[in-house]
């Protein structure tokens, strides 16, 4: 048995406040395990046999007729007889059997959650809050495959924040999801707010509002490079399943063009996305403009301009020792070519 949250394979057996049995990681203190236990009544049927001794007269009898199949007649014997019976004896056993933990460690977190709050805070209102928010951090960060660790430490800040600001006519579930933001952010995961948005099924200007919300009543500070190009390149190139060379040199592009501030209006997805487009042409990969969209989330009207602005600036954005695979003349597409873009210098 491993702990779905650090992986340890060692465990503790404990006892929950309800007072039933479970099984703590041995690293973490997580609940990974929960057992029941009942009794069962069995009933064995065992065969009885009672003796029934009756003694009988050694005297001769002179009266009467004797008769050999009369088994009282007294034969100067001891004659004993006996009575088989079938009965029912009940055998007391108890049987046990093991589930997830995931609801144990859920009144867990509850339980310190109450016992963390003051007089104030610990009403039934914010016990279905946490409640609300700790599913939906849960379900997003199943959805997203994050770490638990993660998922944990979103749920510490949106406590935090429901005990910084008052929740009333708020989303539970947008704040908790901008608590999950924020933990991602914090842990340099790379994850777009529209991932999260679809995730979460909420829209990004909703979530962007929560952050807000979030960042001014615990006066956090926007954790450096955590939405850079350095974050999400990896992961899109593992997602394309591009080589070392072509990752190399999209993630050269893009880090040029944040460098010299070329598409200042673009936001790093966007850059890393079109950056990926031209490696892929020069490296002969055949990535589709659909491909990469489907990775990162951009439309490819939207590839389609941030591409053509990367064109604009040709000059600066390779590698002074690099040799394209494929000519420039012919991995751009001849409309590109033909609205102005200047070949790049040999």
């Amino acid at each position: 048995m491993r702990c779905p949250y650090c992986s340890v394979g060692e465990g503790r057996c404990a006892t929950a406040s309800s007072g039933r049995s479970i099984t703590e990681c041995g690293s973490c203190g997580r609940v990974v395990e929960e057992r029941q236990t009942q009794p069962q009544h069995l009933f064995h049927i065992r065969a009885q046999d009672n003796p029934l001794c009756l003694v009988t007269s050694d005297l001769p009898s002179s009266a009467g007729k004797k008769s050999e199949e009369d088994p009282f007649e007294p034969t100067g014997f001891i004659t004993a007889f006996s009575t088989w019976s079938l009965e029912r004896y009940p055998v007391f056993a108890n049987t046990c059997f093991s589930f997830a933990g995931h609801l144990a460690e859920l009144e867990r977190v509850l339980e310190t959650t109450s016992s963390q709050g003051n007089s104030n805070s610990t009403g039934p209102s914010v016990v279905v809050d946490s409640l609300r928010a700790y599913l939906q951090i849960i379900d997003v960060a199943s959805i997203l495959g994050l770490d638990c660790d993660i998922s944990d430490h979103a749920f510490q800040l949106f406590r935090d924040c429901s005990s910084a600001t008052c929740l009333r006519n708020r989303s539970v579930e947008a704040l908790a999801t901008a608590a999950l933001v924020q933990a991602i952010r914090e842990a340099q995961e790379p994850r777009t707010l529209q991932e999260i948005s679809i995730a979460a099924n909420l829209p990004q200007k909703e979530i962007g509002k929560y952050i807000k919300i979030l960042g001014e009543a615990l006066q956090l500070s926007q954790p450096i490079n955590s939405n850079s190009i350095a974050v999400h390149m990896p992961r899109f190139c593992t997602l394309l399943q591009l080589n070392k060379s072509a990752q190399e040199l999209a993630t050269h592009i893009g880090d040029v063009v944040i460098n010299k501030c070329f598409c200042t209006r673009r936001n790093p997805i966007s850059i890393s996305a079109a950056a990926i487009y031209l490696a892929c042409q020069l490296e002969d990969k055949r990535k589709t403009q659909a491909e990469i969209c489907k990775v990162t989330g951009l439309t490819e009207v939207t590839l389609r301009k941030v591409y053509k602005e990367l064109l604009e600036n040709w000059d600066d954005l390779l590698p002074s020792n690099y040799n394209p695979v494929v000519p420039p003349e012919k991995a751009f597409p001849a409309a590109a070519i033909s609205s102005g873009v200047r070949p790049p210098s040999s």
